[in-house]
């Protein structure tokens, strides 16, 4: 999967944090034209008193001026840094193989020309693509002391293959303990052999180890993670010696085949973390699971379209575990105006809410389209073969109780999926407990494709002997308890392609307002009185 350097155009548009400011690439690619040859990004037009590097006619002797630079990024960051003060770094096309440690108030651009035949530093991030080829698994480091105003833009880096000695694994960049501004790169993990330690058989397109306090920015980049015996992740955020707490918005994010295949695993995020407007891929996962996000700390997750396009979707091999679009496991969130698909599998979910290591926070579940995904077919054998729009579940932890309930779920269309046994909401404790969500509240529940011998139901109940009870109808949902359920629905929500509302859906002015998100999935106002539109789409 190869896409332009650009703002990643998704149904949405692009996230709020990811337009505009320095070295922001066009969406050709290519240095703006029109009366200002520089439009909004300076690093088209670099001045002469950048440092320049060029692998074709460089040399770490020269000056590392336009018409002397310099040969290595490593040299041309050491000369930068040497001047003092915000500098910038400008890296002419080719292959770099080398170590690259950013330095604070020092951004690295790459995408320029200058090459045997010609050096007039013009800037096509496509034309002229410049690369990081690591020589070690930690790949581009952001170390302490790194801000959002180091920007490291334009590269493609492809991360080192092989077997890792430490944790976190192989990585294309690793952010440790900093927040720099990743943007508009395409980034690779390596693929990665079996037979190294724990916590070592991971790929990884970008890890973030910490981020000191500070917000770290990932925005408008292409990732990509590779294969691993372990985890393979676009991006990993984790804890250590403190939260990882990122804005990551606008990307495009695919994970690589792993025993756990994750787009974005936040294990240890921060309370300020947002993932907004971009487009995720789960990959496959071989005996684990495969998530387009798995969260087990806090984010906000917004304008996501998450395994919308199926052909990138990689698939679930194991038929005992449930694989989602979202997961999410003792974690507090709020979740809106995303559009979510399972994966492909035979036990696959759009959302999937769970307490496991520890009691879940709040997780708000407000305005999207979920969709249970699946694999399809009749299954065999042991094969469960169930998709669900929302599955909720408790396990056997010490910590978690003998009764469960998480998720506020509001204002959704929830669509079953494709397998043979499709809910709109399904429990599943572990033996001996219950588990439901906490409430269920203005939703609309739909099986979209019509497939023969199927089995629709819109929620079911396990009870705390292990018994099934199945509800099919709206009428006898509505009005429960426990959960409390209220004001839903069982209508075709007449959604387009696009996921926007047709005039006359059931879904239009039948929200209720509360937690519901300010705006939609275009940023659209909702109303602040009473009627809200169901999904992510606000009907104006």
């Amino acid at each position: 999967m190869r896409l332009a350097y650009a703002c990643l155009v998704l149904a949405f548009g692009c996230g709020s944090n990811a337009g505009g400011g320095d070295d922001q690439p066009p969406a050709d690619g290519k240095q703006p034209d029109g009366g200002d040859p520089c439009g909004a990004d300076p690093a088209s037009c670099p001045g002469d008193d950048g440092t320049f590097v060029s692998a074709a006619r460089g040399d770490d002797g020269n000056p590392g001026s336009k018409a002397m630079p310099l040969k290595t990024i490593g040299a041309g960051i050491a000369k930068a840094k040497g001047k003092g003060g915000a500098q910038s770094v400008f890296v002419a096309q080719g292959t770099y193989p080398e170590k690259v440690t950013l330095a604070p108030g020092v951004s690295v651009h790459g995408g320029y020309e200058c090459n045997t035949g010609a050096c007039g530093w013009t800037r096509d991030l496509a034309a002229f693509e410049t690369t990081i080829a690591n020589q070690d698994f930690e790949g581009v480091l952001a170390g302490a002391g790194i801000t959002s105003t180091t920007l490291l833009a334009g590269f493609t880096i492809r991360g080192k293959d092989g077997m890792p000695a430490a944790a976190p694994g192989g990585a294309g960049v690793t952010i440790a303990g900093s927040s720099p501004t990743v943007r508009g790169n395409r980034i690779f993990g390596g693929n990665v052999l079996a037979g190294g330690p724990t916590a070592a058989d991971r790929s990884l397109g970008v890890a973030v180890r910490g981020t000191g306090g500070a917000l770290a920015k990932i925005e408008n980049n292409e990732i990509v993670s590779g294969t691993a015996p372990g985890l393979s992740a676009a991006i990993l955020l984790e804890n250590v010696g403190g939260p990882a707490t990122a804005t990551i918005a606008a990307n495009t994010l695919q994970s690589g085949q792993a025993r756990r295949s994750d787009g974005i695993a936040a294990f240890g995020s921060g309370a300020a973390t947002t993932i907004t407007g971009n487009e995720i891929f789960a990959g496959t996962s071989m005996g684990g699971t495969s998530n387009g996000i798995e969260l087990t700390s806090a984010a906000t997750i917004t304008r996501n379209r998450i395994n919308v396009v199926t052909s990138s979707v990689g698939a679930c091999m194991n038929a005992t575990t449930w694989c989602a679009g979202i997961a999410t496991n003792g974690a507090t969130a709020t979740i809106t105006n995303n559009i979510v698909y399972g994966p492909k599998g035979f036990r696959t979910a759009g959302v999937f809410m769970t307490e496991t290591e520890q009691p879940a926070g709040t997780v708000i579940l407000n305005a999207n389209y979920l969709n249970g995904g699946g694999q399809g077919g009749a299954g065999s054998g042991t094969v469960r073969n169930e998709s669900a729009a929302v599955v909720v579940a408790i396990g056997s932890c010490n910590n978690c109780g003998l009764k469960g309930a998480v998720g506020r779920v509001r204002n959704n269309i929830l669509d079953g999926g494709i397998n043979l046994n499709r809910y709109g909401v399904r429990e599943d404790p572990a033996q001996g407990r219950t588990t439901s969500v906490e409430l269920l509240d203005s939703n609309d529940i739909w099986f979209a494709e019509v497939l023969s011998n199927r089995n629709d139901v819109l929620y079911r109940e396990i009870t705390q002997s292990g018994a099934p009870i199945d509800t099919k109808s709206i009428f006898v949902l509505d009005g429960w308890s426990s959960p409390p359920t209220m004001n839903n629905q069982n209508e075709d929500p007449m959604l387009s392609a696009t996921y926007h509302l047709a005039d006359r859906s059931p879904c239009v002015d039948s929200g209720t307002t509360t937690e519901a998100p300010a705006d939609d999935f275009e940023g659209e106002t909702r109303p602040s009185g009473p009627g809200v539109d169901i999904g992510p789409d606000e009907k104006h």
